[in-house]
């Protein structure tokens, strides 16, 4: 007869049910995602995971700002040079990108 613990399918821990892939790291970057982690305080899993998040954060922001700096570049009224610096001028509401 088995033990109940033996037979049971639910899971333990978090980590039975999360997402499991295999990465083929190029030589050194084991090492450095070691240091990373070691100096964040994080196991190197979550060291992995968290600049993971953090590549998506970023490459959403960076779309954003490009969309302000086209609305920006758009509104341009004038652009005047006095004492080396230049003065840009833009029309006035500025047009606020469509975020759809």
């Amino acid at each position: 007869m088995q033990s109940q613990f033996l037979m049971s399918k639910e899971p333990k821990y978090p980590s039975e049910v999360a997402e499991k892939f295999n990465v083929r790291l190029p030589s050194g970057m084991r090492e450095l995602i070691r240091k990373a982690a070691e100096e964040s305080g994080r196991s190197m899993n979550v060291e992995i995971i968290h600049r993971l998040q953090n590549s998506f954060a970023q490459q959403t922001i960076s779309v954003e700002l490009i969309d302000v700096l086209k609305a920006l570049a758009g509104s341009v009224v004038e652009v005047k040079e006095r004492d080396g610096i230049q003065e840009v001028t833009f029309q006035r509401p500025i047009p606020v990108p469509n975020r759809d």
